[in-house]
């Protein structure tokens, strides 16, 4: 597990301890943050991510709008798949290990095409960069896109 910057000196300690509780979104980030915070285990509470139905449903295959998008990113086959990796850049998201498993996955789905969109996490190593130079190693110029912030989700 990626751990960077350890928080168990003193300070954080004293800060830390006055929590009830800590909320994750996941088992594995909450396994990271237990290396990192000095929060005890039964502190944890994880609640995942949910998505309101109501308001994003998924868009109909004839949807004139969809089709526009798809082929704004280079997906014109309907029988291409799209995996979306949406967040800011950072080791701890899973980027890195998203984009290593994908020259595996491409030799078993080649139908299947890779966005990441985001921005680098301020003042830390560019994730951004490692993931284009990857894709350029690997010659994954077309599977593999990396677009920048964007507020249209």
């Amino acid at each position: 597990m990626y751990v960077d910057h350890p928080k168990k000196d003193f300070l954080h300690k004293l800060v830390y301890g006055k929590l009830d509780h800590l909320i994750t979104l996941t088992h594995v980030q909450k396994e990271a943050l237990l290396e990192t915070l000095p929060v005890p285990d039964e502190k944890y509470v994880v609640i995942p991510n949910g998505v309101d139905t109501d308001k994003f449903e998924p868009q109909k295959k004839d949807d004139p709008e969809r089709a526009t998008l798809r082929k704004s990113l280079g997906i014109e086959k309907s029988t291409e798949i799209l995996v979306g990796v949406i967040g800011r850049f950072d080791k701890q998201k899973g980027q890195l290990e998203l984009m290593d498993a994908i020259p595996g996955l491409k030799s078993k789905h080649p139908n299947v095409k890779y966005l990441f969109l985001g921005a680098d996490t301020v003042g830390e190593e560019s994730i951004q960069k490692i993931i284009l130079d990857k894709i350029l190693t690997n010659k994954l110029e077309t599977h593999v896109q990396v677009r920048g912030f964007s507020d249209q989700i």
